[in-house]
């Protein structure tokens, strides 16, 4: 997620490492599920 990487804090939103490492949460959970579901597939 670009927002996780400070993508906003050139225009003066910056985000504190404890709320990017929350937005990051959900993609990583995604992340796992979407393997999970390649790998049931056989791909």
């Amino acid at each position: 997620m670009p927002l996780a990487a400070g993508v906003l804090a050139p225009v003066g939103i910056p985000f504190s490492p404890a709320v990017g490492s929350l937005l990051m949460s959900p993609s990583t959970i995604i992340v796992a599920i979407n393997a999970q579901l390649l790998q049931r597939q056989g791909m």
